[in-house]
């Protein structure tokens, strides 16, 4: 590989990465601009980690922003060690797919061929290929009581972690339709251990990390060789230590702990082969399951973005993580071999509403993909709705709301106002107070092109306060713009089933 442009700190982390390549540094635009972005990004308060860009074997960008640790003072580096949550899914998908070649498992093969004590009334209809795509009905971490309270942390046997899930009912029939499942990706660890008779942690090791030259990356959590220390930060900006998960609670969901460079390595052995066959690679990053709820397909292991339907072509692949602590996100331009990894050691409390995508690693990949291949990108301005927050915890919500509606109509350029951000306020720091909820809602859907999650967030007040008509009014206004919406559909049908 070619180092291609390196800004600042990130000359520090490359010392260990020689076999990439010593090429003469070459200027590039898109550098300066990577990190106009990204430090505004740090400015906020929001973003401490690592950002790498790539095109094929030329490293376009790579810096470290913020501390790694914060009592210590110690700054994150790009050889920086991060837990990038479900980042680990593409890595499964590859051990999966290079068993399936090797033919040691197959694709329409039971769990109950490899996973003793499965209920065939449950079980019968499920496949690994159906577990790959996420249309095998299997429950999710957030739908198992207890999960997070107990179980999440904790170093769980594979027997302890099955029994949150093997005898529950499959949430629809095989097949059907889509649903994001962590627990089904464990199976699939689980189903690899069984037919291989290896562990997991040494079939990541030998069929990914060792070949893709990944000597950064292992199996497991947590930060025994001084990897980065993660950040919990309440929306009104405080910001605390966060809690790690256990590698065993989430196997193959998200058990592993990488670097960026390690990442883009990862990158360079799929694109060459080193991995997988090609007609493997293609069904890997083909359109499996559709995800109506956010507009993209599902591959085995892959996000698919900018999927035509009529040909199917796929522009984007990738994958976002959320850690208990940490947030990361991969993607790979498969027409122009372009790449970036963003981790970051700051999470922000209570983003991940309704099975809703955190705004701020959403903007980052928005912002590095169109920064990639040569467009405008405004840096990221201050929230409207944070500085609201700020301002109701010391003047109280009139005050705060008057402030915030005079900013929004003087000053509505020097503000970022994000749909989002709104619905985190509401079921953060104003839940309960469903009065100031609604005025809050209310504000932003006469402001939003796309008002959709606002109007499914009112009726979540108004079903909250009591208000059955008003919240069947919201939801179904929602539902006009997301038909499909399982949540929306879940709710109005709890709410029409009402005496």
């Amino acid at each position: 590989m070619r180092v291609h442009v390196v800004i600042a700190a990130a000359v520090v982390g490359l010392s260990a990465c020689s076999s990439l390549g010593e090429a003469p540094v070459t200027p590039d635009s898109r550098a300066g601009l990577f990190d106009e972005v990204f430090a505004a990004y740090e400015r906020t308060g929001r973003f401490s980690g690592v950002v790498l860009a790539a095109e094929g074997d030329e490293l376009i960008f790579a810096k470290a922003y913020g501390l790694a640790d914060r009592e210590s003072e110690t700054p994150n580096r790009i050889d920086t060690v991060f837990d990038p949550g479900s980042v680990a899914k593409p890595f499964l998908a590859v051990v999966i797919l290079s068993l399936v070649e090797d033919e040691v498992v197959g694709f329409d093969d039971s769990p109950m061929r490899y996973i003793s004590g499965l209920d065939p009334l449950i079980w019968g209809d499920v496949t690994i290929r159906q577990l790959l795509s996420h249309t095998a009905g299997v429950m999710d971490h957030a739908d198992a009581d207890g999960f997070f309270a107990a179980g999440v942390g904790a170093d769980l046997s594979r027997e302890d972690l099955l029994a949150y899930f093997r005898d529950e009912p499959l949430l629809f029939e095989p097949d059907s339709r889509y649903r994001y499942s962590n627990f089904g990706y464990s199976l699939l660890a689980m189903i690899a251990e069984a037919a291989s008779k290896t562990t997991y942690p040494e079939l990541l090791e030998e069929r990914v990390f060792k070949p893709a030259g990944m000597t950064d990356t292992t199996w497991g959590t947590s930060m025994t060789a001084g990897g980065a220390k993660g950040y919990v930060r309440d929306f009104g900006g405080a910001t605390d230590a966060g809690p790690y998960s256990s590698a065993s609670a989430s196997i193959g969901a998200g058990d592993i702990v990488t670097t960026a460079m390690d990442l883009w390595r990862f990158d360079r052995a799929l694109s060459k082969g080193a991995l997988l066959r090609h007609d493997t690679m293609t069904d890997m990053i083909a359109p499996h399951a559709e995800d109506r709820d956010r507009g993209r397909a599902y591959g085995y292991g892959w996000e698919l973005y900018d999927v035509d339907g009529s040909h199917p072509m796929v522009r984007r692949a990738g994958h976002a993580g959320l850690a208990l602590h940490m947030t990361a996100v991969i993607e790979r331009d498969l027409k122009t071999d372009g790449f970036f990894a963003i981790l970051s050691n700051i999470r922000d409390s209570d983003d991940v509403i309704n099975n809703v995508p955190p705004p701020l690693i959403h903007a980052m990949q928005s912002d590095a993909r169109h920064l990639l291949t040569g467009k405008n990108v405004s840096p990221p301005r201050p929230s409207l709705v944070e500085a609201f927050l700020v301002s109701r915890s010391t003047q109280g919500f009139e005050a705060a709301f008057a402030e915030m509606q005079e900013r929004e109509i003087t000053a509505s350029n020097k503000w970022s106002f994000s749909p989002n951000e709104v619905v985190l306020a509401v079921f953060g720091d104003l839940w309960g107070d469903y009065e100031e909820c609604e005025r809050l809602t209310l504000f932003a859907i006469e402001r939003s092109s796309d008002p959709w999650l606002l109007y499914e967030t009112l009726g979540d007040i108004r079903s909250a306060a009591g208000d059955v008509e008003g919240a069947l009014t919201a939801y179904k206004k929602a539902l006009q713009d997301m038909p499909y919406r399982e949540y929306l559909l879940d709710s109005i049908a709890s709410l029409e089933a009402r005496p």
